[in-house]
């Protein structure tokens, strides 16, 4: 990725902060012109090195409760939020849109799906699940439709 590219990504970044980054949001926006190479240089780097930096991997996890009508007593009730520095989250980015480009230039996605593309909501999917359902049952044909709830599931 090119170093514009990198600064526009940090410049339009939230100042949201995490524990584990060294330096405060709004100060790396700031002075973003001037440790810009170093921190394209280290993006490119772990993508062409298919590597991840040790110091990147960590995060603060903490539990969140997933609807405030479930019991807070029960620990199935939390999911975990992970926490990543900045430059996790910035590589992150990297990465997604690197995924997509190409998912894209080679038509990679399902014209219906909905999740992990912008600009598609999952309306298109559900109206293209009830039409195919409608036309299945139109044509006398016998038609089945499983729907999981994966946030019941106990593990």
């Amino acid at each position: 990725m090119f170093a514009d590219e990198v600064a526009a990504l940090i410049k339009k970044s939230p100042a949201k902060q995490c524990s584990l980054d060294h330096l405060s949001t709004w100060l790396l926006k700031d002075i973003c012109d001037t440790i810009l190479q170093v921190i394209a240089m280290m993006c490119n780097a772990s993508i062409s090195q298919n590597k991840f930096p040790k110091s990147e991997k960590a995060a603060i996890v903490r539990p969140l409760l997933k609807k405030t009508t479930l019991d807070p007593s029960d620990l199935n009730s939390f999911r975990p939020i992970s926490n990543l520095s900045f430059v996790s989250k910035l590589l992150e980015r990297i990465i997604d849109i690197r995924l997509t480009q190409c998912a894209d230039q080679y038509n990679l996605f399902s014209p219906v799906q909905s999740a992990y593309r912008k600009f598609h909501s999952t309306e298109p999917a559900l109206v293209k699940i009830h039409n195919d359902v409608i036309a299945t049952v139109d044509e006398d044909r016998v038609c089945d439709l499983a729907l999981l709830d994966h946030s019941v599931c106990r593990l």
